[in-house]
């Protein structure tokens, strides 16, 4: 869609009509205009057009997807994500796409050049480009980034966005998929390199709910991961200051390490769960730690019923309603026991049925 400014640069816009006109334009024409008009560029910084979410996706392909109500617009890069250039080269749009999600999809493509005359022509340099051009002009409320810092080849240190946004809604990075022929040792100092770079990161962003996957294991590889990061190294990752964390691992974290979790509501998810590994968060729990805790949720693909993780344990069945984000009220009057903490008298509900646990703190108590 070829779109021509109907004014010269110069024209001075009626304040009336940015407020009632500009700002109420579809989504898609407002960020066609931003990249392709300089002068719409700076009306648009000048009044900041609010946005619900900006979500960026950095993967061999990577996206913007940006989000205002029910419209939905994703600038789709292809290609794999490569390293810089040697000799830098003029770098074209035509690989960017906008893509309108409703009831039918649409795409086209984006042609224009951008300003500068050596920007690489790496994807990350494109995505980097975009951003600059899109953040001074947009109001955006939530930011997202999913990161994958291996395949990509950039780490969380060297990240763009990092420099440009302060506070994110959900990060979720992928990692840990081993290089073929990479040894156990090798792939486990590496996955440990770059959790502690993300430590390091988090004394400069902010982050409400962090989501980790410690799995995607390819089929050519058989490396046991069983010994990754042990409770001593997790020790030094903690605590990370984020109000929400997700993890999926494969055995790869020590769930006796999470004791030392500072967060709200934490979810695991993992191919085998232990009864003894949830005995121990809750004896943890009952004997005067994890404070912050509020939820605590963990799915696990094979459960191991062990009767003596749960000894020393006074449990009685709950008289509390299940809370509204519970999934199986049907369960809940059948199966869910309540718990006291010993130190201060605050009471627990916790249910473990099947495939799945529940951990919740009774508020008002």
């Amino acid at each position: 869609m070829d779109i021509v400014p109907l004014f010269p640069p110069e024209f001075e816009w009626p304040e009336n009509v940015i407020t009632k006109i500009f700002l109420h334009l579809p989504l898609e024409l407002i960020i066609r205009l931003i990249l392709q008009f300089p002068e719409y560029r700076a009306l648009f910084s000048a009044h900041q057009i609010h946005v619900d979410a900006l979500k960026w996706r950095i993967y061999n392909y990577c996206y913007i997807r940006l989000k205002r109500g029910e419209e939905t617009v994703m600038l789709h890069i292809e290609g794999d994500l490569r390293k810089r250039r040697r000799t830098p080269r003029i770098i074209t749009m035509t690989s960017i796409e906008f893509e309108k999600y409703g009831f039918y999809r649409d795409t086209t493509q984006l042609d224009m050049c951008v300003d500068e005359d050596n920007v690489d022509s790496s994807k990350m340099e494109l995505l980097k480009h975009l951003s600059e051009m899109l953040l001074p002009s947009l109001n955006v409320a939530n930011f997202d980034l999913r990161f994958y810092p291996i395949d990509a080849r950039v780490s969380f240190v060297h990240c763009f966005i990092f420099k440009m946004i302060r506070r994110f809604r959900i990060l979720e990075f992928f990692q840990l998929r081993p290089k073929e022929c990479e040894t156990n040792a090798d792939h486990n100092l590496r996955a440990r390199r770059l959790i502690l770079q993300y430590k390091f990161m988090q004394n400069e962003i902010e982050v409400d709910h962090l989501k980790v996957h410690f799995t995607e294991m390819p089929l050519f590889t058989e490396i046991p991961l069983r010994k990754g990061l042990d409770s001593r190294f997790m020790s030094r990752l903690y605590p990370l200051r984020t109000r929400n964390m997700t993890i999926w691992d494969t055995e790869f974290i020590n769930l006796r390490s999470l004791l030392q979790m500072e967060c709200e509501n934490l979810t695991v998810s993992r191919e085998e769960m232990r009864g003894s590994d949830i005995g121990a968060l809750m004896k943890a729990w009952m004997n005067g730690g994890l404070r912050k805790l509020k939820t605590f949720y963990c799915y696990s693909r094979e459960f191991q019923i062990d009767p003596e993780g749960f000894q020393g344990i006074p449990a009685k069945p709950t008289s509390t309603p299940p809370p509204p984000m519970f999934p199986h009220p049907e369960y809940w009057t059948r199966y869910a026991l309540e718990i006291i903490r010993i130190e201060d008298g605050r009471s627990a509900n916790v249910l473990w049925y099947e495939d799945e646990f529940w951990f919740y703190i009774i508020e008002g108590n």
